[in-house]
């Protein structure tokens, strides 16, 4: 018995220890994803370019405006914030002539921000 009681306080702890490391969109809120960790195959003159920003502060306008301009790909409500992403496209800069791998022309880059819910 007292086994099981040990176990399954180690699973709530882990769980709880898990769950506060994932952020808005599946990603830490304070970290910046690089193009490798998604996509280790990608020619290595990409490598460190940023395909998803950390989570930026905003206003509420500046929310509603993307809102309106219809720019914002992905939104979620958590409290007091709604946190929303938006995507830009980024040109590829030309790979060495020496590569042989095929670059596209532009990647994508998701930007994260949150916005206090106060304004509504």
């Amino acid at each position: 018995m007292r086994i099981l009681i040990l176990v399954l306080l180690l699973l709530l702890v882990g769980c709880a220890v898990g769950s506060s490391g994932t952020g808005f969109m599946g990603y830490p809120d304070d970290r910046t994803r690089r193009i490798e960790e998604k996509h280790p195959e990608v020619d290595r003159s990409l490598y460190g370019a940023a395909i998803m920003t950390p989570v930026e502060s905003a206003t509420y306008d500046q929310y509603l405006r993307a809102k309106q301009e219809g720019r914002i790909v992905h939104e979620e409500k958590r409290g007091a914030f709604v946190y929303y992403a938006t995507e830009r496209e980024v040109p590829t800069p030309p790979a060495p002539e020496t590569s042989r791998s095929f670059a596209a022309p532009f990647y994508t880059v998701t930007e994260r921000f949150r916005a206090p819910l106060e304004g509504r």
